[in-house]
């Protein structure tokens, strides 16, 4: 046989061995229920890393990206999906349940950059019948990809500025919620609350109680309310939520107005009588300084019986 030939020969034999062993090394290796994959960490051929890898039986779904192997809840790593009551809570549920029925064999490939876990749950990624189930659940449009539990993980974490900014804002008083949000705004970052709670705890500074209040006075947010702001509008306007508000507007002694009557509390009858009367204001003036209709200028007048200066014409 010529030289070249053997060559050729030899290279396709090598070509095609390597192939066999590339091939046999994705295949996920089964072993018996409710057993340990019976390798150390991370020799499973389905698994990478170092940490825990096993199969055992699906017991519970729990959500779309939670569900129970053995006795092990799993909290899968890189995806998530609606929470109960929005839009597609049901739907990525089902996907998961179908995907990985319970009572049937999965394997579980812990994540070695989170091997502790998240409030009980194991971070991983679960494989069923060969299936990658977290990859399914992003290619299906049924998950988002995040990275809140991952940041220690596979894929890159934020930066050490990000990660301070949070941590200030934090200790300014505002709540992991509000710290998430108002750095969604910026657009310097868009963490996770649960992620900047994990950073506060890391660096020492996480709150005991009701911790730290936000700086944020009650006479203003009253001046606000008394001008007829909402009290989401002013919520939303301070990046806090409603109960900071209303425990402000209480501080400072506002008289809360009923729920249906937005001016009543703004347009009384000594303010109105010390504007209309006293100072010759017209309704008109009254009405854009409080940001009413003049029609609710004059139901006020006439509610607290102050005599119009000029009869509005009926119809």
């Amino acid at each position: 046989m010529p030289t070249g030939t053997a060559v050729a020969v030899v290279v396709v034999l090598a070509a095609v061995l390597t192939a066999t062993v590339l091939v046999y090394s994705y295949l996920p290796r089964s072993s018996p229920s409710g057993t340990s994959s019976g390798n150390p960490p991370g020799s499973n051929p389905q698994c990478k890393g170092t940490a825990a890898c096993f199969t055992d039986t699906v017991t519970y779904i729990v959500d779309g990206d939670t569900l129970d192997v053995g006795s092990t809840r799993i909290r899968l790593a890189l995806v998530n999906t609606p929470e109960v009551g929005e839009p597609g809570y049901t739907e990525a549920k089902q996907f998961t349940a179908q995907t990985c029925p319970v009572g049937s064999q999965a394997l579980v490939d812990e994540d070695d950059g989170q091997t502790g876990g998240s409030y009980g749950r194991m971070i991983a990624v679960v494989y069923c019948g060969g299936i990658n189930l977290n990859a399914v659940l992003l290619s299906s449009g049924q998950a988002v990809l995040v990275t809140y539990y991952c940041s220690g993980g596979r894929m890159p974490g934020y930066s050490l500025n990000v990660k301070l900014r949070a941590v200030r804002l934090y200790q300014a008083g505002l709540s992991c919620r509000a710290v998430a949000g108002r750095m969604k705004i910026e657009e310097a970052a868009s963490p996770h609350f649960a992620t900047v709670l994990r950073w506060v705890r890391k660096a020492g500074k996480g709150r005991t109680g009701h911790g730290r209040r936000f700086p944020l006075s009650g006479e203003i947010v009253r001046a606000l309310y008394d001008r007829g702001m909402g009290v989401g509008e002013i919520a939303q306007r301070f990046h806090v939520g409603t109960t900071t508000i209303y425990k402000r507007l209480g501080e400072a002694g506002a008289k809360m107005r009923p729920s249906r009557i937005r001016y009543g509390h703004v347009l009384t009858e000594r303010r109105l009588r010390s504007l209309y009367v006293a100072k010759n204001s017209r309704a008109q003036d009254i009405a854009a300084r409080f940001g009413c209709d003049v029609g609710t200028v004059y139901n006020w007048l006439k509610r607290n019986g102050i005599a119009l200066k000029r009869p509005r014409r009926t119809p």
